[in-house]
């Protein structure tokens, strides 16, 4: 059980790390847009 759970929790984690990711660029784009506009 322990060897399949490893798995799982690692792609869990690159998931949640993908879109923290996503959400920073997000903010920082709309951020920029802001100023610029």
């Amino acid at each position: 059980i322990g060897t399949y759970v490893i798995p799982e929790f690692g792609t869990i984690v690159t998931m949640i790390l993908l879109i923290a990711v996503t959400t920073t660029i997000v903010m920082y784009k709309s951020k920029f847009s802001i100023k610029y506009n």
